[in-house]
Parts: C-alpha cells; sequence; structure tokens
C-alpha cells in the first residue's frame, strides 16, 4: 500500500534497518492514517532499539500472530472445542488481546473470502477501517 511504500522510502532514507513484513503492520494499524503511521514508525524504531523488526511492530502493537488465528480456524472448523479452549487460554496465558485478535480473525476470513472469491484481488493490501456505529434509524430498522 501507498502507506507501506511511503514508511519503506523514509526508512531507507534515513539508513534505519527494517524489515518490509514490519510496514503493512505499522499500516494497518495506523487505519489509512499517514499521520498516525509516522507516529508509529517512530515508536518502533525505539521500541526496536533503532531497527523496525516485524516482531518487534507485532509485539508494540499487542498483534496476534496469524499463527493463533490460524490454528483457531482450523479448530472451529473441525468441531475441536477442547482445541479452541486450549487456544484462548494461551493467548489468554500470553495477555493477547481477544479484542485485536477478532478483528485479525475478521481481517483474516475477509482475505480469505476475496481470495476465494476474486483470486486477482488476494495479493492487495487493505487497509483496516475502524468499525462504523449504525445510525439510530438503521439500528431501529434493523432490530425490526
Amino acid at each position: 500500500g501507498a502507506i507501506s511504500t511511503h514508511l519503506e522510502r523514509l526508512l531507507r532514507a534515513e539508513a534505519i534497518e527494517f524489515e518490509a513484513a514490519a510496514l503493512p503492520l505499522i499500516g494497518r494499524a495506523a487505519f489509512g492514517s499517514m499521520r498516525d503511521a509516522l507516529s508509529l514508525r517512530d515508536q518502533a524504531i525505539a521500541h526496536g532499539a533503532g531497527r523496525v523488526a516485524a516482531d518487534d511492530v507485532r509485539e508494540m502493537l499487542g498483534a496476534i500472530d496469524e499463527t493463533y488465528l490460524l490454528r483457531l480456524l482450523e479448530a472451529v472448523a473441525e468441531d475441536r472445542a477442547g482445541d479452541v479452549m486450549a487456544i484462548a487460554a494461551d493467548m489468554q496465558a500470553r495477555s493477547l488481546s481477544f479484542d485485536t485478535a477478532l478483528a485479525d480473525l475478521a481481517g483474516l476470513l475477509l482475505r480469505v473470502a476475496l481470495a476465494q472469491g476474486v483470486p486477482e484481488a488476494a495479493g492487495a493490501e487493505e487497509p483496516r477501517r475502524r468499525p462504523r456505529r449504525p445510525r439510530r434509524r438503521e439500528a431501529a430498522r434493523c432490530a425490526g
């Protein structure tokens, strides 16, 4: 995406070591705001002691390692409730955010749906959007 590209340009110009995989994480966490992305980049540099690494950015953001999400989806799809509970317990023991996990899981499911329905869009970086709250009129209409 545009934010990742801009961050990459800045990091190269400033001769700051970085992992390319860290940049989309920052872009998504910034919800499309370049100002927020620049602030998060600065935080990532400080958090990583002068280096921007994907694992450090995930830790800084409280992001969930996608392997948890993939294991969770597999367990749910195969109706293994015990495994789902074990994964949740492991996430809790590591103080991982369930709110973040649910948002990341929604993003993963969207990517899966896109890959299945529109394969050419599977590689496109989609910025996360903050959920829109329904207007009262919409909420009343949905409520019946």
